[in-house]
């Protein structure tokens, strides 16, 4: 088992942004001892629990943006002698994490979920769901995963309630 001092020395080195996001991140937080997949793109200034990096798991493809915090232990206040407790932060395939999202553990985030900016997610986030807010909550269910494949009823909803900006999507087709 490494030492805690280098878990915390490499999690702290795969924050700076010179290095590479989609090879040299995932590649740091994989020595720490957490389970990264396939083609995983990890932002600038991610934050990984250092307490236990093992007891992370993220799948294939998934995106965690910039600024994000997993963390994978709690205090439990009142609790008799262990205060603080261990638990597991599993991160499915092909889900995206918003910027400046925190994850508590323990929880489960199912595949092709999304998790909004700056999103606090206490409980487990069923697969295919669009969750956000503090603390997170479910938005909506993912009908396509091609985001410009919604129709015209669903993109008014969305931005009736905030959640995106047609004017931007137009600009981006």
């Amino acid at each position: 088992m490494m030492p805690r001092f280098f878990k915390r020395l490499l999690l702290s080195i795969q924050e700076c942004s010179l290095i590479h996001s989609k090879h040299g991140r995932p590649g740091l937080v994989r020595l720490a001892g957490a389970r990264i997949g396939r083609n995983v793109h990890i932002g600038e200034g991610v934050i990984f629990d250092t307490m236990y990096p093992e007891n992370i798991t993220i799948g294939d493809y998934s995106t965690i943006t910039m600024r994000c915090t997993i963390l994978t232990h709690y205090y439990k206040p009142n609790s008799k002698g262990k205060r603080f407790v261990a638990g597991r932060v599993t991160i499915g395939k092909r889900v995206f994490m918003g910027c400046h999202s925190v994850i508590c553990a323990p929880v489960s985030i199912g595949d092709d979920a999304v998790i909004a900016s700056g999103a606090v997610v206490t409980k487990n986030v069923p697969p295919g769901e669009i969750w956000g807010g503090v603390p997170a909550k479910f938005i909506a269910k993912r009908t396509s995963f091609d985001t410009w494949a919604m129709n015209a009823a669903e993109i008014k909803k969305l931005e009736n309630e905030n959640i995106v900006n047609t004017d931007l999507a137009k600009q981006e087709r």
